[in-house]
């Protein structure tokens, strides 16, 4: 395998992440001059997560990148399928050390109560989809062409989105939310804050508390009566409104109950609803609990990449949508015009989420909700330290295993020094944390991101082809 001088490949990597800088930017620039609205962003991200990134998913993985002959034909989908078990499994090894590394500095920057598990959940949920799949469009032709590469890492990246998106709406919810119930927080004298379902109040007083308590209880009891009857007002207003919603259908699908035609593999925070992605309570039935399994499971991008699996481990027929170059078989491709026309639609998924990514980074930030330390801190945990102990688990993944596929181990590399994903905003809010300091971190880190995705993908590209680092 052919060796690339390290200034190449950090050409190679700044003009992958300048790319997409530009995109952004684009979109920050129609937000602001009102092209892209909030509804606009909805309707962008329905159709980013319902057709374009399905389309992407299932032509990537059907597609056949730099083999040109019958002597070098498509690689076979069962021993791409035997490598990429590994990476399956990635997203716990991700998401694991992001979580420890967050809560380790959010200790040691004694960071309010507040907003500690938002600081443990920035580091261990990186952005899955857009910026991986943006950075590997860019970085996997040129070094195809100069010889680093083997085969196209955008053929294993499938793989690991199919569990990655189902542990952020698992796992984080816990590490968010806690064992914390969903009534509202209310702020107490010492700084700290509660929620009103923990102390239930009568709901036949409205509000008033008892006249013979002293001044000061009082006063405490008409907060928590406040905050509990706009709980159970707002409470009862989401029922009904669902009801309601329940009513208009005509058919009542496996979900009915959430936003419709959404997914929870989303990464725009706008189009998503708290009420769907909050687990089910202990109190629920085992009904509850599978339907939002199956919710979290079952989204379009993950049906699209296993329907593309599928179709690749199937010969004859893979050899419709584009030829495989295989002298087996025939070299007719009726299906051919279909792959194209899907491919075309593809292509567009990365620009579209990365003009709604800018759009939401144009409203700012509010810098006074959080320390710039903690936000550098945390940044650099994120995009520097998480990056370089995942090579090292990279580097010791190889030698246990023996794989030296270089397109697999970058793919595990690049999904870690991905900035914090937007979309954990909403579990912020379900979790009672400070929203407007995860604005501020998150934004601080994509102002960052140019320079420190440029510094770690070079690292990680130069790491690759250094002896003795994989197997």
């Amino acid at each position: 395998m052919a060796s690339v001088n390290i200034v190449t490949l950090m050409l190679t990597s700044l003009k992958a992440v300048g790319s997409i800088a530009i995109q952004t930017m684009a979109g920050a620039i129609m937000a602001k001059m009102g092209i892209i609205t909030n509804d606009g962003k909805k309707v962008l991200g329905e159709l980013y997560m319902n057709l374009l990134l399905p389309c992407l998913m299932f032509t990537q993985v059907i597609y056949c990148h730099g083999h040109g002959s019958a002597n070098d034909p498509c690689p076979d989908m069962e021993r791409v399928i035997q490598h990429s078990l590994f990476i399956f499994f990635w997203p716990i090894l991700i998401v694991g050390s992001g979580y420890l590394l967050g809560l380790l500095a959010a200790k040691m920057l004694r960071v309010s109560p507040d907003f500690e598990r938002a600081a443990a959940g920035s580091v261990a949920f990186g952005s899955a989809t857009t910026m991986p799949v943006a950075l590997l469009q860019m970085l996997s032709p040129e070094l195809y062409a100069n010889g680093f590469l083997e085969s196209d890492p955008l053929l294993f990246l499938p793989v690991y989105l199919v569990l990655a998106p189902v542990l952020q709406w698992t796992a984080g919810s816990y590490i968010f939310i806690g064992n914390r119930t969903s009534g509202p927080q209310v702020p107490l004298e010492d700084g700290s804050t509660r929620s009103a379902s923990d102390e239930p109040v009568d709901e036949s007083t409205n509000g008033e508390s008892d006249e013979s308590s002293t001044d000061e209880d009082s006063e405490k009891s008409r907060e928590w009566s406040r905050a509990w009857t706009w709980h159970v007002r707002a409470r009862n207003s989401r029922r009904a409104s669902k009801f309601m919603s329940r009513r208009a259908k005509t058919s009542h699908g496996l979900f009915a109950d959430v936003h419709p035609g959404f997914s929870a593999q989303a990464e725009v925070d706008d189009v998503l609803e708290k009420e769907d992605l909050a687990m089910p309570g202990r109190g629920a039935g085992c009904l509850a609990k599978a339907k939002h399994l199956c919710f979290l499971f079952s989204s379009p991008p993950v049906l699209a990449t296993l329907v593309g699996i599928v179709v690749a481990c199937i010969r004859p027929i893979q050899n419709q949508f584009l030829d495989v170059h295989d002298g087996s078989l025939t070299n007719t491709h009726a299906l051919h015009w279909i792959y194209l026309s899907l491919r075309h639609l593809g292509d567009a998924a990365v620009p579209v989420n990365l003009l709604m990514l800018g759009a939401g980074l144009s409203k700012g930030a509010d810098f006074s909700t959080l320390p710039m330390t903690t936000a550098l801190v945390l940044t650099v945990t994120k995009m520097l330290i998480q990056p370089a102990l995942v090579a090292g688990f990279v580097s010791l993944c190889s030698h246990l295993t023996g794989s030296t596929l270089k397109g697999k181990w970058l793919v595990a590399m690049v999904v870690s020094l991905t900035p914090t994903a937007t979309n954990i905003m909403v579990q912020v809010e379900l979790g009672g944390q400070n929203k407007a300091a995860m604005s501020t971190l998150i934004f601080i880190q994509y102002l960052l991101s140019p320079l420190l995705m440029t510094v770690t993908l070079t690292a990680s590209a130069t790491l690759l082809q250094t002896d003795g680092f994989l197997a």
